[in-house]
């Protein structure tokens, strides 16, 4: 099974050695924020954030954006079922 965005997130903040703060500082977030997105308990980053972090951690934004992606859709589908 893929990774959620905020575990992919987590996993890329650490192997680049950014702490939450030192993250969050960076995007002009909080680490509140950053965490609950890394728990599952908020939303992934939108696209231009995406870009930005990914910038910022020296990484490929295209796995970002996947599991972003499948994130929203997996939401959407659990909110309007067919």
């Amino acid at each position: 099974m893929a990774k959620t965005f905020g575990a992919l997130l987590r996993e890329k903040r650490k192997a680049a050695g950014y702490t939450l703060a030192s993250l969050a500082g960076l995007l002009d977030s909080t680490p509140a924020r950053i965490s609950a997105i890394e728990r599952g308990l908020e939303a992934p980053l939108d696209r231009t954030e995406i870009a930005r972090v990914a910038k910022l951690l020296g990484v490929d934004p295209a796995p970002l954006r996947q599991a972003a992606s499948a994130e929203l859709a997996r939401e959407f589908r659990s909110q309007w079922p067919i």
